[in-house]
């Protein structure tokens, strides 16, 4: 992989887990599964969910990283970052939501999942910097 490619391509995931808020949204869906498996009669948290997954689902819907040239892409994919960003990430969302609408439960402990898988991509636990990033 060529490193100039690389580094423009870490600056513009940088870009847009930053502008979308990726993490912190993927924080408020998961919080907001486990209110509603800990109090499925209440309203709030069914439409605090439903509230951020539009929000969220517009966002990716605009995501600069599903416009990246098929090179771009390849970089995107080498290093772990394919299905954790734009409407990819979207659809894996709506999917595991539509899946299990009867079952929140089983729907907060694959976002949660998720929700580490993207942690993991961005940060390492040795040094909290995955390494891709480590030069920003």
């Amino acid at each position: 992989m060529n490193a100039e490619r690389l580094h423009a391509v870490c600056l513009a995931l940088q870009n847009e887990i930053n502008q979308i808020n990726i993490q912190n949204k993927l924080q408020q869906i998961v919080k907001s599964l486990q209110q509603i498996v800990n109090q499925p009669q209440q309203p709030q948290p069914q439409q605090q969910l439903s509230n951020v997954l539009t929000q969220f689902y517009e966002e990716l819907s605009d995501s600069q990283s599903d416009g990246f040239s098929p090179a771009w892409r390849q970089s995107l994919e080498e290093i772990g970052g394919e299905n954790l960003l734009g409407t990819a990430l979207s659809e894996r969302i709506k999917e595991i939501i539509e899946r299990n609408q009867i079952t929140p439960s089983a729907a907060h402990q694959e976002l949660q999942q998720i929700q580490q898988e993207f942690e993991r991509f961005i940060v390492d636990p040795k040094n909290g910097v995955h390494p891709e990033f480590a030069y920003f």
